[in-house]
């Protein structure tokens, strides 16, 4: 497959996670995506993340697991919304990875996903400290939407076309 996202690193293997393994390293970076900004986000955005899994079940959604050799490395959700619209939810990565294009290629692995599914586009949510997370969600071509009404006010809402 062509990487449209630049030059993934040989070490680096992105998959659906789909069997009890997969599934349970997903749940394992939640859980430190969930210590590291529910501080920031607030105790609503640790209770979202903790049921993140359930509203990205195939056919619709997908949740994705990158590894860098044989160790979890990130992951994202990608879940069914109102109107052929989907949701990139909870892209993590592990500090240590951060530097290394694992971010940028589960997007672009998540963003391929939702054209294969139909979607006509795709939304996120992020917040103003996650910084680098913007400065790459814009370099894909995502760009600031309104939120919608009754969303959490500090969320940060942005969106592309697919």
């Amino acid at each position: 497959m062509p990487d449209p996202a630049g030059v993934v690193p040989a070490a680096l293997a992105i998959t659906e996670a789909a069997d009890p393994e997969a599934l349970a390293a997903v749940q394992d970076l939640l859980a430190a995506y969930g210590r590291e900004y529910a501080p920031i986000g607030g105790l609503a955005f640790g209770e979202a993340v903790a049921r993140m899994p359930e509203g990205c079940g195939s056919p619709d959604g997908c949740l994705l697991l990158a590894r860098w050799g044989t160790e979890p490395a990130g992951c994202i959700g990608l879940a069914p919304r109102e109107g052929g619209d989907c949701e990139l939810l909870r892209l993590y990565v592990r500090p240590a990875l951060r530097t290394k294009r694992v971010g940028r290629a589960l997007m672009a692995r998540a963003l391929d996903a939702a054209r294969r599914r139909g979607y006509r586009r795709a939304y996120l949510g992020t917040l103003p400290e996650m910084e680098a997370a913007r400065r790459l969600y814009a370099a894909l071509g995502f760009t600031a939407e309104a939120a919608p009404r009754g969303g959490a006010p500090r969320i940060l809402r942005m969106g592309i076309p697919l």
